[in-house]
């Protein structure tokens, strides 16, 4: 048998990696309207708003920016900026659940 790679298909809207991109976007979107209800409504919620923005905004700029990547080597570096931020979006999520256990314990 050849040895060649085997070829799995991908749908047109793969590729070039702009499915993640507008994912990112999108997700970045919805973020933007849950910090919004989370300012109106108070509490400790709004504390994680100015971390909850910088991730997820930036997480989708860093896979723009790696599409213009230099390098091999600077686009991987992009991707790997991107997934740190995305650890950032778990650790707000922790601390928003925390926050939100919190309040239904008082209640």
């Amino acid at each position: 048998m050849p040895d060649t790679p085997t070829r799995r298909f991908r749908p047109p809207e793969y590729e070039n990696g702009q499915d993640i991109r507008d994912r990112a976007f999108d997700y970045a979107c919805e973020v933007v309207g849950f910090c919004e209800q989370l300012t109106e409504s108070g509490g400790v919620g709004r504390l994680m708003v100015p971390q909850l923005l910088d991730c997820s905004l930036s997480f989708a700029t860093m896979l723009e920016e790696a599409r213009a990547a230099e390098s091999d080597g600077d686009f991987i570096s992009k991707c790997c900026i991107g997934l740190k931020e995305c650890r950032g979006i778990v650790d707000a999520n922790a601390r928003l659940r925390a926050a939100k256990e919190r309040t239904a314990d008082e209640s």
